[in-house]
């Protein structure tokens, strides 16, 4: 998740492929002067006429307040939806500009980006990087393997005549099932305050002038001592709602568990913690028990293919699989899910999916809507179909509406937002 008040939670059948991915390195040459900047750009997943990459900026020089990372395309390379900065393009220059999100990025500091895009005829590769006007050079390199082609399906009729005037504009077929909906929902804070008990029962209840959502997504805390939290709303979206599911999503584990000793900025979490952190998932479970909320689904991570500057912790579907496999079934009265990547990256669910062992110890595949109709996964998933483990989009923000300031979570000027 990025950091963004309100997100929705749905779920979708989607899929698709996993396709290549680049590392895009440009730092200063070796005797440089100590100002300038590293870049690693690297394309998480590519798909026929698509991409999505992650950006990271090291500031080397003096500390910056505010920034603008400028770079040049080939020709047919075209950005879209971008988070956590705002990105334009003019022809081939593209402009990366962050002032409020992270602020100031520090020596030897950084700070990190994303964003989705277009291309027609040649892989993502930008060909050049500056900071504030300052060069950070160095060689590029593209993916090994080639895009596949976007799977592509027709109608399996065509659709009739408008209907005559005074007609039904929809006629309901009961009998007819395409796919089951197993609610939709919204997140609690995941940083900071709580819903009050009065803004909980508008957004569960059934009532005149509430919104009845069924699912209610919140995070599972690093420190134990904040688990305390969401408490009241959650226990009062259970007993005031319809029926409703509380999912629990993890941004990281404790620091000293994780290869970079960090909250934040990715890192993985060691090998030799991974008992630790199946235990830490199963005593939040049962914190929440004791305090009459049911953790209906657990995600063991959100996103794990995105390392910002805030709480993150990096994983591959390989390792998603070991943890899952191994120590799974320690994460009791509650069903876990893999893996929340960013744009239902199957490379992070199939693993787990093809290994009867860990595929016994999940309940749900989950992931992002960032970038999934663009790659071609908003369909249904055969392989979890084929398992018969739900699929749930489980985020999503209208990240047009971020505001600066004091309206980081959206800006109220923005009336068509």
């Amino acid at each position: 998740m990025r950091r963004h008040q309100t997100t929705r939670t749905a779920v979708l059948s989607a899929g698709a492929v996993l396709l290549a991915s680049t590392a895009v390195a440009a730092a200063l040459p070796a005797g440089a002067a100590a100002a300038g900047c590293a870049v690693t750009y690297a394309v998480s997943s590519q798909w026929q006429g698509g991409f999505g990459a992650n950006v990271t900026v090291t500031n080397l020089g003096d500390p910056v307040n505010g920034w603008t990372l400028t770079w040049s395309y080939a020709a047919g390379q075209t950005v879209t939806q971008a988070w956590n900065a705002t990105v334009t393009q003019s022809g081939a220059a593209v402009s990366a500009r962050n002032v409020d999100y992270n602020g100031s990025i520090p020596t030897n500091g950084s700070t990190s980006f994303g964003f989705n895009g277009a291309w027609t005829s040649s892989n993502p590769a930008p060909t050049s990087f500056a900071l504030n006007g300052v060069t950070c050079t160095g060689g590029t390199t593209t993916p090994t393997t080639s895009p596949s082609t976007s799977p592509t399906s027709s109608p399996t009729s065509s659709p009739s005549s408008p209907p005559p005037t005074g007609a039904a504009d929809i006629t309901v077929n009961t009998a007819s099932r395409y796919q089951t909906i197993d609610g939709f929902g919204a997140a609690v804070s995941i940083w900071g305050g709580a819903w009050s008990t009065a803004e909980t029962q508008t957004l569960v209840g059934l009532g005149p002038n509430q919104l009845g959502l069924s699912i209610v997504r919140t995070g599972v805390s690093p420190v134990s001592g904040e688990w305390g939290t969401q408490v009241s709303a959650l226990r009062t979206a259970k007993s005031y709602g319809s029926d409703v599911k509380i999912m629990a999503s993890p941004w990281t584990a404790p620091a000293a568990w994780k290869t970079n000793n960090s909250r934040f900025n990715g890192g993985k979490l060691r090998t030799d913690y991974y008992d630790d952190y199946a235990n830490h998932l199963s005593s939040y479970v049962q914190y929440m028990r004791n305090q009459g909320v049911t953790i209906d689904v657990t995600s063991v991570q959100n996103e794990p293919d995105w390392h910002p500057d805030y709480d993150s912790m990096d994983w591959s579907g390989t390792e998603l699989q070991t943890f899952v496999r191994e120590q799974g079934a320690k994460v009791q009265n509650t069903k876990l899910m893999v893996a929340e990547a960013v744009n239902l990256n199957y490379g992070y669910t199939d693993p787990t999916l093809n290994d009867a062992a860990a595929r016994n110890n999940i309940g749900y595949i989950g992931g992002h809507l960032y970038g999934t109709e663009a790659s071609g996964r908003l369909k249904p998933y055969t392989l979890a179909q084929q398992y018969d483990k739900p699929v749930w989009m489980t985020e999503w923000n209208l990240h047009e509406a971020d505001g600066g300031g004091s309206d980081i979570w959206g800006n109220p000027a923005n009336a068509a937002v």
